[in-house]
């Protein structure tokens, strides 16, 4: 309640902030209609379930043409990259004709140096496209994530004292720092990198395909088997990461809360205890680090086998098709290859499909805060405004409850007349609502 409010003959409810679960708790209490209505509205929080495009919801005109700008560059990066493997294979015919004498050394010459030039060319174009979907896609998400900050930021300053009763001890720094950057980490060069390697993933078949559709068949065989593998991988990799990382944050919580109140700490004698606390979080953390562990090297064993078998079938069929004249050595190798940076390209997705999906777990917490519109609206232009203030304080009839507490009421129907010029005190135990009447 701020100083100089006019308030209403009713009572009123001060309220911290609460989760669904604790408004179900809270209405379960033997509360009035009128104080329950005043509670929920207090605490309430609207659920959201931000989808992956509300990320960019502070995007301006300017961001987003920037961003076509690098996803068409993206593309162009994707899309040559398997271009190589065509040039490849032709140099190891004209090597191969060299060799039976179909060729005379100045055609040869002539060729190594065409392939040896397309390369360059293609180096350029590389790096030029490279730098360019990379820097514009960092840089918007960069000022992103700063809007994401600032507004979330304001909505902080702007809640209602309700909102933080429930907020654990920096929670709102952490919120800034590494949620923020998750969702940088899902909006910014991961986008880009997904949409180049799926041109890269297109491109390469459609080359593999064009120069043999039987090999690219054998070949494709096996390639299912390594993408299901890299997401089961993934997946659980991910999991364990996230435990690790929970038990992680907890035992930092200990620390902090263990050292800022050190002196009530020593005083009790709950060194050793705390230490134990502390202990069972890392163990735990260590627990989930080593069956991430485990299934790393698992995962990479089975993935490197399926690799090599695919190496192994490609070669023999691929012999098969040069006995029957049907390929060439070097079309047997622009496919091997095309097919190997398609498949590459296509589980290189799968990480920054995850961090998508970090970035809108971590941006519902955010966009929850942002969304919210507190009962007191410090932001908010609408009310009366005084034009003369002579700082007459009155508390008429209030009332304060705790959401962790509901059932008892700190404050019972209060009131407190402090005229203009004076000094007044507040004494009494903690915890008694001294607070919550400045």
């Amino acid at each position: 309640m701020s100083g100089g409010e006019i308030c209403k003959n009713e009572p009123e409810i001060i309220m911290a902030d609460a989760s669904d679960d604790e408004e179900q708790e809270i209405a379960g209490i033997n509360l009035d209609a009128n104080r329950e209505k005043i509670l929920n509205r207090q605490v309430k929080i609207e659920q959201t379930k931000p989808t992956y495009w509300q990320l960019y919801r502070f995007a301006s005109k300017r961001d987003w043409f920037i961003m076509f700008i690098g996803i068409v560059f993206a593309a162009i990066s994707g899309a040559a990259t398997p271009l190589s493997t065509v040039i490849f294979g032709q140099m190891i015919d004209y090597f191969t004709k060299f060799q039976k004498g179909q060729i005379d050394k100045n055609q040869f010459a002539d060729k190594v140096a065409f392939g040896a030039l397309f390369f360059v060319y293609l180096a350029i174009v590389m790096f030029t496209s490279t730098y360019t979907y990379m820097a514009t896609w960092v840089y918007t998400g960069e000022r992103l994530t700063r809007q994401i900050r600032e507004r979330y930021l304001r909505a902080i300053l702007r809640q209602n004292i309700a909102y933080f009763d429930k907020l654990g001890a920096g929670e709102v720094t952490t919120r800034i720092t590494s949620d923020t950057h998750l969702i940088q980490d899902g909006i910014s060069e991961k986008v880009a990198m997904a949409f180049a390697y799926v041109a890269q993933f297109l491109s390469a078949f459609i080359i593999a395909f064009v120069k043999s559709w039987k090999m690219t068949l054998a070949i494709c065989a096996l390639i299912p088997l390594v993408a299901i593998t890299t997401a089961i991988l993934n997946k659980y990799t991910s999991i364990f990461m996230k435990r690790s990382l929970d038990y992680y944050s907890k035992s930092g919580t200990i620390a902090e809360e263990s050292i800022s109140t050190i002196r009530t700490a020593v005083a009790f004698g709950i060194q050793s205890k705390l230490s134990k606390i502390y202990d069972s979080h890392l163990f735990s953390a260590k627990k989930e680090g080593i069956k991430k562990s485990v299934l790393n090297g698992a995962g990479l064993g089975i993935i490197a086998f399926f690799t090599y078998s695919t190496y192994a079938l490609s070669f023999w069929y691929g012999s098969t098709l040069i006995l029957k004249a049907e390929l060439t050595p070097g079309d047997v190798i622009n496919i091997f290859f095309a097919v190997l940076v398609g498949s590459f390209a296509l589980t290189n997705i799968v990480p920054d499909i995850q961090a998508f999906s970090f970035a809108i777990g971590a941006g519902s917490k955010i966009f929850e805060t942002i969304n919210r519109t507190p009962p007191i609206d410090i932001a908010s232009e609408s009310g009366e405004k005084l034009d003369n203030v002579k700082g007459r304080i009155r508390l008429k009839n209030i009332s304060f409850i705790y959401p962790a507490r509901p059932e008892i009421t700190t404050l019972n129907k209060v009131s407190l007349d402090i005229e203009p010029g004076t000094t007044v005190a507040l004494v009494g135990s903690s915890g008694s609502g001294k607070s919550n009447c400045e």
